[in-house]
């Protein structure tokens, strides 16, 4: 692990660390980190943060992050083989569609306003929020405009391969939300945590990717593809995967 990292990088400030597990996870948004964040806070013995929604949504505000620790306990951390490193990842088709419906549509859990306003008002065609606007906009933040990483490209919609800094953190798992309960399982086995997987299974869910083969078109399917080849190829998604999606 390169000592000069920055511990205001994405991964770090939405990482959760379990010191009594000896266990680092690495936030990756829309691919299952509320969950994953909750099993780690009640690891150290917390109780499940939750807000008056009656969601887990707190959790994000709690808990041990990387940038708690001093720099030089992080190295620590990185180069001991005692320390077990994890993530999950997602296929970026249903990813996108997950943020799209999450931050882009407003609702009880994502009112009017604020940074994702900013972006609904950019995405907005004649009044109206669509799915083939938002990948619109994406393409353009990326591929045309913001090349050095800026404000643009928010997290929920980033390209994963280089929000988990993978050259960098010493991953031991690297487990795909399409899989879920299989690989955080495997986690949780590890940790000697298996009592937790009825919680791991409580809020989990896939149903943002029902339909998706619905939203996507040729088209569009094209401009996911050129946006997070990265991810495609580094991850093992394979390109036409959108015509595989399940629908309704």
């Amino acid at each position: 692990m390169n000592p000069n990292l920055s511990l205001r990088n994405v991964a770090i400030y939405h990482s959760r660390v379990a010191e009594s597990k000896k266990c680092v996870y690495v936030g990756n948004h829309r691919a299952g980190s509320t969950t994953i964040k909750v099993l780690m806070h009640v690891m150290e013995g917390g109780e499940i943060p939750v807000s008056a929604d009656g969601t887990w949504d707190d959790i994000h505000r709690t808990g041990i992050t990387l940038s708690c620790l001093l720099p030089e306990k992080v190295v620590e951390i990185a180069l001991s083989p005692e320390w077990f490193w994890f993530t999950f990842v997602r296929n970026p088709y249903t990813r996108l569609v997950s943020a799209f419906y999450a931050k882009i549509i407003p609702g009880p859990r994502m009112p009017e306003g604020g940074w994702y306003e900013y972006v609904r008002c950019r995405v907005r065609r004649n009044g109206v929020l669509t799915f083939e606007s938002f990948v619109e906009y994406v393409q353009w933040a990326f591929k045309e405009n913001f090349p050095d990483g800026s404000r643009e490209r928010d997290d929920h919609w980033g390209i994963q391969s280089r929000i988990l800094l993978l050259d960098l953190l010493p991953y031991d798992f690297i487990g795909r939300f399409e899989y879920f309960e299989t690989g955080i399982r495997l986690v949780l086995d590890k940790l000697g945590a298996l009592d937790l997987m009825p919680l791991a299974m409580q809020n989990h869910s896939v149903t943002s990717e029902k339909g998706s083969k619905f939203v996507y078109d040729e088209r569009l399917a094209k401009i996911v593809y050129e946006v997070y080849r990265q991810d495609f190829e580094r991850f093992g998604y394979e390109k036409d995967s959108w015509q595989q999606l399940r629908g309704p």
